[in-house]
């Protein structure tokens, strides 16, 4: 569904209003809060909205949007979700009566990348004021440098979002398809500048499907989990 076109966002809504007065949630999610690529949602309705916002003809060709509109277009992309994720907030703060948390995954990896920006449609630094707390994906495989790449996302991503929140997601390699203590060590050095709350999840070798039921880290790194809590790094486990 294409968070540009109004619809969209008024069956979201329904939605959340429902989940919060029937069944009690404590908190609303978006996980795939982006356009799924540069090539997503060229409809009429898109392109004459785009057009009004620019005071330009309805009837502008493709080739006018792809010419010299379109950096327009990419923004005007941006600005759409942001206004989608800030009116299903609005929904979702007046069905919770201001109790229920209001979040969104972001590609925390990519986004100090302007291209991964411009197919995604996820402007942070538009889309975060929306939200309690934000939560970065972050893929990682334990290769030489991946923790300063880390460290260079993660400092963007507090550039681009002021004083929100995080709850940052480490997808973690496939040997066992567990974070083990060790890669955790190797990470949470990275993670000193605020107090992030770290979700580890396994991932599988071939598929890069998360794998449902699994522990998201072995039993053993308890010990681990407290040793940094103690430094101001807070962990949720998942099972």
């Amino acid at each position: 569904m294409s968070p540009s076109n109004p619809e969209v966002a008024l069956y979201t809504e329904a939605t959340v209003r429902e989940l919060i007065q029937k069944y009690g949630v404590e908190g609303i999610h978006l996980d795939c809060l982006a356009y799924s690529d540069l090539d997503y949602d060229y409809s009429k309705s898109n392109v004459k909205a785009f057009a009004a916002s620019r005071g330009l003809p309805a009837d502008m060709t493709q080739s006018d949007l792809l010419g010299k509109e379109y950096a327009q277009w990419l923004n005007w992309r941006s600005s759409m979700i942001a206004a989608y994720a800030s009116k299903i907030g609005s929904s979702v703060r007046k069905a919770g009566r201001g109790k229920v948390e209001y979040s969104a995954a972001f590609a925390g990896n990519r986004v100090f990348n302007y291209k991964d920006v411009d197919q995604s449609g996820q402007e942070i630094s538009l889309i975060a004021p929306s939200f309690d707390f934000i939560v970065p994906v972050m893929h990682v495989a334990c290769l030489e440098g991946e923790g300063e790449m880390l460290a260079r996302s993660l400092v963007s991503l507090r550039v681009k979002s002021g004083a929100m929140p995080f709850v940052v997601r480490l997808i973690g390699p496939a040997d066992g398809g567990m974070m083990t203590e060790t890669i955790f060590q190797k990470y949470s050095k990275f993670f000193p500048m605020e107090q992030a709350v770290l979700d580890f999840h396994p991932i599988t070798p071939f598929s890069g499907k998360i794998r449902p039921g699994g522990a998201s880290m072995k039993r053993g790194s308890i010990s681990s989990t407290r040793r940094s809590a103690a430094r101001g790094l807070k962990l949720v486990l998942k099972h």
